[in-house]
């Protein structure tokens, strides 16, 4: 944390924070009909690795930011505390990860985990489908249609996942594993993996409880639904940023 204020450092967050505030603001802008609570973003993983890469500070400015700064600049936005804190601590929670992560980099070669995950991700989502009314309530004769769109975009969604962390984490260890200080594809993925669901699907989801009164369990499997596709944007889009920095930018360095 001692280069925490160098002009790389900040320089470097201002330009991830445009970033992130741009993709809030884009991605915003995909209608999600009755799904409203529902939203599918790059702004996790640029937050993700602006907190690996920069460390929490440079974190939690992009990540409060970039919820702020659209809700500010925007005609229809509105400042939510809540939801500008959930967004601060993702650009905490993935810098702490890697004290954790970084000890099994080379006894972990293969992401099993991580198919375990997708694999009861999976699950998680399309057993509500099927065993509850949610479809019929949020698309009414239409319902079955959601669902087959749904099981089929999970299942390409979550193998897409599965097969690019897999290629990327042999390029990684082929290239990268002994002279590089970024975290793994793998570890990556971890890290991804508990902020997507304990951060933006639980926290979001009880946030929206405690400002809107929806009953828990509606507005986490909402934001739930769209978990293999974040999860997925959260992981690639995050290492390789993290990637592209540490090769050309070496933010990485910052955090040594």
């Amino acid at each position: 944390m001692k280069n925490a204020f160098t002009v790389k450092t900040i320089t470097s967050t201002a330009i991830l924070l445009a970033l992130a505030t741009i993709s809030t603001i884009v991605f915003k802008l995909v209608p999600m009909g009755s799904l409203g609570l529902l939203r599918f973003s790059l702004t996790p993983a640029i937050i993700i690795s602006t907190s690996i890469a920069l460390g929490p500070i440079s974190g939690v400015i992009v990540g409060a930011g970039s919820d702020l700064i659209p809700a500010i600049i925007t005609p229809t936005g509105s400042i939510l505390p809540l939801i500008t804190l959930v967004y601060a601590v993702l650009g905490i929670v993935p810098w702490a990860l890697v004290f954790l992560t970084k000890h099994f980099r080379k006894s972990l070669k293969k992401p099993y985990v991580l198919y375990a995950s997708m694999a009861i991700i999976a699950v998680g989502v399309m057993v509500p489908m099927f065993v509850t009314g949610f479809f019929e309530d949020k698309f009414g004769e239409s319902a079955n249609i959601g669902r087959i769109l749904c099981v089929c975009i999970i299942v390409v969604v979550s193998l897409l996942c599965c097969i690019t962390v897999t290629v990327s984490n042999k390029k990684y260890e082929a290239e990268l594993l002994e002279k590089s200080s970024i975290p793994s594809p793998y570890e990556v993925a971890i890290i991804a993996l508990v902020c997507e669901l304990l951060i933006m699907c639980a926290g979001k989801g009880l946030v929206f409880t405690i400002m809107y009164g929806i009953p828990y369990q509606i507005s986490f499997y909402t934001i739930f639904l769209g978990l293999p596709v974040n999860l997925t944007l959260s992981t690639v889009a995050a290492y390789w940023m993290l990637a592209f920095e540490n090769k050309y930018l070496h933010l990485h360095e910052v955090k040594e």
